[in-house]
């Protein structure tokens, strides 16, 4: 299309299409004789008849698309720069640049941290975190503490029954010797 766009984003061409106004006929552009010269060795080259693999017909008929315009303008000048991209390749897969891996790595360290942040909130609140507020120089200390009056009421408890059972056992004594006394006597 040629010409400037209107607030409709549309060319005059075809908003005179579409208010079925006369539409007015390009601009004829003879090109120069360098810009034919450019353009014919382009279409040779790029030509996406050319192309053995779809990806590369792709990229062919993209460039080839812009080639044709920078011809129909008769711009030389692009057409220069079309053959020098040409002549360059295929521009590689670009990877992230330095700037962008940086950005990505700081993403990364700015969730590992909320990570983190949550984890450390959930122990706090947690027993461990109970644990630590009571003794927060040296909560081992605590736990061998806690572990030593476990185990002196572990041995309490252990007395305790050992004495009931002697209890039982005196009084399981006594009962069978008190049926014995009975058993001797006359009924």
């Amino acid at each position: 299309m040629h010409g400037w766009m209107d607030g409709g984003g549309l060319f005059p061409e075809a908003a005179a299409m579409l208010t079925e106004q006369p539409v007015r006929p390009p601009q004829r552009v003879r090109p120069s004789e360098e810009a034919r010269r450019l353009y014919r060795e382009l279409a040779r080259k790029a030509h996406p008849d050319l192309a053995q693999e779809e990806g590369d017909r792709k990229r062919r008929e993209e460039f080839i698309t812009r080639v044709n315009a920078a011809y129909a303008r008769g711009d030389a000048s692009e057409l220069r720069e079309l053959a020098e991209e040409w002549a360059a390749g295929p521009q590689p897969e670009r990877g992230p640049s330095r700037a962008e891996e940086l950005y990505a790595r700081l993403e990364w360290l700015a969730q590992r941290k909320e990570l983190l942040t949550q984890v450390a909130k959930e122990l706090e609140e947690g027993a461990i975190g109970g644990m630590l507020r009571l003794a927060p120089d040296d909560p081992d200390r605590l736990l061998d503490e806690i572990a030593e009056q476990l185990r002196a009421q572990v041995a309490e408890r252990e007395a305790e029954l050992a004495e009931l059972l002697g209890l039982v056992g005196q009084q399981g004594q006594q009962g069978q010797q008190g049926q014995e006394g009975q058993e001797g006597l006359p009924g």
